[in-house]
């Protein structure tokens, strides 16, 4: 009975354990999903990397370190969750450093869209009023490729450069100077907007998530099959528990009725006593009557 309890109740520590893996394993989800996130965010910056993206990509390397050690870390505990395990780590390992080089490329984006902004403000101040116009929006076309990268605006801009490039009246020799200079820093924005598309492209591609969640699938059903054992213990120690307290009750009412019965033996016996003190007395009457008959 003692065994069985035990079995039912389970180890409160390992119980404990158990808990804090699974809050690691959502966790670890929710920031593969804050972290996608955030990185398609900072392309709409157009500034420089954001604390929200900085804070995304340390709260996911932080569940990392959880889920490979710690009190959280679930490597041992069978073979297909070490299995799963491995395969997770393979594709967060080639996240993480996809991630750097998402991060380098977006700090370079930002310098070359702030490049942009200086050399469209010396082309708008050297050049005509009807080439400013043209300026102004290339740098808003720009801007817009550099969010949504949408084909038209790509072609607007080509346009835009061309006719600043070959313009209907020839300009003077500073204004085609920073001309120049706006478009090829305008150029570089495309060619590292192109690239920006195809790195998130590939970090978005890294299957961390799906093998994240085989890897909860696994640990579930490892620890599905631990709670069957428990229940089945628990089943067993309530049949067992209820076969002794109908055994207890078959007792008590034997024993209650053997109580009955040397209730109704005393009685008897006790009678009798009685029964036997009067009849000694007239016997005894009856020999005294006789005995002075004989005198």
């Amino acid at each position: 009975l003692w065994f069985l309890f035990d079995r039912a109740q389970g180890d409160a520590q390992a119980l404990g354990v158990h808990v804090v893996r699974l809050q690691t394993l959502d966790l670890a989800l929710d920031a593969e999903a804050e972290l996608n996130r955030e990185a398609l965010r900072a392309r709409l910056a157009l500034d420089g990397e954001t604390t929200r993206l900085s804070a995304a990509v340390q709260r996911w390397r932080d569940v990392q370190g959880g889920l490979q050690g710690g009190a959280a870390a679930i490597r041992g505990i069978g073979q297909n969750i070490d299995r799963e395990l491995s395969a997770y780590s393979e594709a967060a390992e080639e996240k993480d450093q996809a991630v750097d080089e998402y991060r380098s490329r977006l700090g370079d984006m930002a310098a070359m869209f702030a490049r942009v902004r200086v050399s469209g403000e010396k082309a708008f101040a050297v050049t005509e009023a009807e080439s400013r116009q043209h300026v102004v929006d290339l740098a808003l076309e720009t801007a817009a490729y550099s969010v949504q990268a949408k084909p038209a605006n790509r072609a607007e801009i080509e346009r835009l450069v061309e006719t600043l490039e070959y313009p209907a009246a020839p300009l003077a020799a500073p204004a085609q100077a920073a001309v120049h200079q706006l478009v090829t820093d305008v150029r570089a924005v495309l060619d590292a907007r192109d690239r920006m598309q195809s790195l998130t492209d590939a970090l978005l591609a890294i299957p961390t998530t799906e093998r994240l969640e085989r890897l909860r699938g696994a640990y579930y059903g490892h620890y599905g099959k631990l709670d069957k054992i428990v229940r089945r213990y628990r089943v067993a120690l309530a049949i067992y528990a209820g076969a002794v307290l109908c055994v207890f009750a078959v007792f008590g009412v034997r024993l209650r009725r053997s109580y009955a019965d040397l209730d109704r033996t005393n009685a008897s016996l006790q009678e009798t006593n009685n029964n036997l003190e009067h009849l000694v007395e007239s016997r005894t009457k009856d020999l005294r009557v006789a005995m002075g008959e004989l005198r």
